[in-house]
């Protein structure tokens, strides 16, 4: 039986996600070049990767001339706050307290990233 769809981009969804976030219309040539700076992956493969993406809704067509280029069809807020949403959800049983507990310590948070955080949490009281 086929594993349902799902409504959040896989890993290397959101690693093409980024790229063309970051660089605008894009290439597969483009985001290849990205991607294999951290790991190999055949140019044909994220050809078939954003292809799907394409078809999912996540990109979108921009110039269908060769070389086409691709955009981003969703933006990167709402993909963060629904694959946010459903991590509290699934894994911290809905509280956001609970994932602020485990995501802030381990790492040392810059003076300007705290105040952010504390800006936030202030605008929502």
């Amino acid at each position: 039986m086929a594993r349902p769809a799902s409504q959040y981009p896989t890993p290397v969804e959101t690693e093409i996600l980024a790229v063309v976030w970051d660089k605008g219309p894009v290439t597969v040539r483009d985001v290849h070049d990205v991607i294999t700076k951290s790991r190999e992956n055949a140019y044909s493969s994220v050809a078939t990767i954003m292809r799907i993406m394409t078809k999912k809704g996540l990109l979108k067509i921009t110039d269908a001339r060769r070389p086409v280029k691709f955009a981003a069809a969703v933006d990167r807020q709402s993909v963060g706050r629904l694959m946010a949403q459903d991590l509290v959800n699934r894994v911290f049983g809905g509280s956001v307290a609970e994932l602020l507990r485990h995501a802030l310590p381990g790492k040392r948070r810059s003076a300007n990233e705290l105040a952010e955080i504390r800006k936030l949490l202030k605008s929502m009281e």
